[in-house]
């Protein structure tokens, strides 16, 4: 992960397959909320990538998929 993104911007936790939308960087650890909702996880930096515009698209319009 490069920086530190905006609270709520999309990521792609790259170890689980899973999206989530930032929360925080701390100790060392990323948090990452479900798209939506739910409980926070977190994730290794060097696991965590922002999503791409086509991932952010899509997953805008179907919330549901979250793969």
């Amino acid at each position: 992960m490069n920086g530190r993104p905006e609270i709520g911007t999309l990521m792609r936790d790259t170890a689980r397959g899973k999206f989530g939308e930032f929360r925080a960087h701390e100790r060392g650890e990323v948090f990452l909320r479900p798209v939506g909702g739910g409980r926070e996880w977190s994730v290794s930096p060097s696991f965590v990538r922002q999503a791409t515009y086509a991932e952010t698209k899509r997953l805008r319009e179907r919330p549901g998929e979250v793969q």
